[in-house]
């Protein structure tokens, strides 16, 4: 190759360089001009009907990417009038868990598994904390039980576990669907009971009405790691790993899934006719001298928990106050705290003022596991009529 050729070549390598570069660069301007914005492409999804998941990223405080997935829920009704077809409080029929969900349209005989039409003929009462079993019931009349009364028969994953439960309380199941614990709930001179997997673990006396458990709740693994509340005329206990926690009046209780941490409300003390209220979390009192019974407390694996005290318009991350002004307020965290979501007039992830337009009347829930914010939200389509 002569020295004529080697320059040609060179100049030749040098204009496809140039030119390269200039289309890059054009390429990545028409981009900036045309991209749609987050809003732009959520509307052109609704137009073509789809179930809705965008992502939009963020940054809080510490430079960290926040992805915030929006689920969508399209269900057909009647658009002068959603409810025609639809239970009247939407979010009793709805459980979410893991980024799943599961709706139970007990009046059209349907429900929804993450978009997808699933077989269920009775009413849906739990959903596994990994979103991948759910248990639902089915309500029949046996005159030979209770008076006549109504009673229920269990099913998880479909598959029959127990009949003839009279006045079922909650239901929970463990994340690899073998175990299935339900309470029952008493009336005065009947008794209250918690079942495993079809064994009685607890049997309380209901001395008044609705007296004996109270609630419970499990790890996620095997229901080994067990909070259960009882009260009744004889007294108060809070009970976790078989290990009575407390005697005082528990207002609201959480055990983290993994079952290692546990929070709970109680009142410890009167004011004259003002009860004060602490938080305690894994028996050290975190919070006291709260003013009001109605108060929320979640645990997280590990071990930061949010407080939200609706009556008063409060949330408490780890301690922190949060003022909140709205009725519906409310504050949710990831495991390790470091993203927290608050529902508020304004929707605020971290430090950071999400431009959503969610509309609370059709509002599902919230999660926020690890980056992720899940939030469901009910979408009603017009039917043609």
């Amino acid at each position: 190759m002569n020295q004529t050729t080697k320059i040609i070549i060179g100049i030749v390598i040098v204009i496809v360089v140039i030119w390269g570069g200039y289309a890059l660069l054009k390429g990545h301007q028409e981009q900036a001009v045309t991209e749609p914005t987050v809003s732009t492409q959520l509307s052109q999804k609704v137009q073509q009907g789809e179930n809705i998941q965008f992502e939009q990223s963020l940054q809080n405080k510490s430079g960290e990417q926040q992805q915030v997935d929006i689920k969508k829920i399209f269900l057909k009704t009647n658009f002068k009038n959603p409810y025609n077809k639809l239970p009247k409080d939407l979010g009793l029929y709805l459980r979410v868990a893991n980024g799943h969900y599961l709706f139970s349209n007990e009046i059209a005989n349907e429900s929804i598994y993450d978009g997808k039409k699933i077989s269920i003929k009775g009413s849906l009462v739990a959903l596994s904390q990994n979103g991948f079993h759910f248990a639902h019931t089915v309500e029949r009349g046996n005159p030979g039980i209770e008076g006549g009364e109504s009673v229920v028969d269990l099913y998880v994953d479909g598959n029959l576990v127990a009949n003839n439960i009279y006045n079922l309380g909650d239901v929970q199941i463990t994340n690899n669907g073998k175990h299935y614990f339900y309470q029952t709930i008493g009336d005065a001179g009947t008794n209250s009971t918690l079942v495993k997997d079809g064994v009685k673990l607890i049997d309380v006396k209901s001395d008044y009405w609705k007296g004996g458990i109270q609630g419970f709740a499990i790890d996620d693994d095997n229901g080994f790691d067990l909070i259960v509340y009882i009260s009744n005329l004889s007294g108060h206990k809070l009970i976790y790993k078989s290990k009575e926690i407390s005697k005082n009046n528990i207002y609201s209780f959480s055990i983290s899934p993994n079952g290692k941490h546990y929070a709970y409300v109680e009142s410890l003390e009167s004011k004259g006719d003002e009860k004060k209220y602490s938080v305690i979390v894994d028996g050290d009192i975190k919070i006291k001298n709260i003013f009001s019974a109605g108060v929320d407390v979640k645990i997280t694996n590990s071990g930061h928990y949010v407080v939200n005290d609706i009556s008063n318009k409060r949330a408490y991350i780890d301690g922190k106050l949060y003022n909140l002004k709205a009725d519906f307020a409310k504050a949710y965290i990831n495991n390790d705290a470091s993203h927290f979501l608050i529902i508020d007039n304004e929707w605020q992830l971290d430090d950071k003022v999400l431009s959503l337009n969610i509309n609370m009347n059709n509002f599902g829930g919230v999660e926020i596991l690890d980056n992720t914010v899940y939030i469901y939200e009910f979408e009603f389509e017009k039917e043609n009529v």
